[in-house]
């Protein structure tokens, strides 16, 4: 298996990743991992010896939802080509149009932190969303300007439902 290299961003965090066969680096560091599949979409990891559950959904081409214990984070991962596709039209091209966060679950809208008007950057709090008896915090994948807010506390949600409304900068 050749040596690929990925650039991984989580909550506007780039991270390089390298994998050269079964050996894999982050930020240039080597890490044990070992991963089983448990279920559709869910995940037995183990990093460095620390164990961790994940279930995986896949959003838009390139990125993924995490979810593990309360926190659901939206990663987009890069390979080596995309980058260059990316670099070619001069940058990330989902940073110059509007984009809409959704619910990565149905549930009941717990606390809005975000209104109108309100400057975001990456990993900033946008809402609260309870589910399964578990609040989940939904973050800001990107910066942009808050344009329209879909929910208020207590509204309940569907899954894919869009929450807010925000044009990228």
């Amino acid at each position: 298996m050749p040596r690929e290299t990925f650039l991984v961003t989580i909550a506007g965090r780039p991270i390089e990743v390298e994998r050269d066969g079964e050996t894999l680096s982050v930020q240039g560091r080597p890490i044990n991992v070992s991963l089983a599949e448990t279920g559709p979409g869910h995940y037995s990891l183990l990093v460095d010896g620390k164990s961790l559950v994940v279930a995986v959904e896949p959003g838009e081409p390139g990125t993924f939802r995490l979810r593990s214990s309360q926190r659901i984070h939206v990663a987009e991962v890069l390979g080596r080509r995309e980058r260059l596709l990316r670099d070619a039209q001069g940058g990330d091209a989902r940073s110059r149009h509007h984009h809409s966060v959704r619910s990565p679950m149905p549930g009941l809208i717990v606390k809005v932190h975000v209104a109108p008007g309100d400057t975001v950057r990456a990993g900033d709090p946008l809402v609260v969303l309870e589910a399964m008896k578990m609040e989940n915090e939904i973050r800001a994948t990107h910066e942009g300007v808050v344009e329209r807010v879909h929910v208020r506390p207590a509204d309940a949600v569907l899954k894919n439902a869009p929450l807010i409304e925000f044009e990228s900068r």
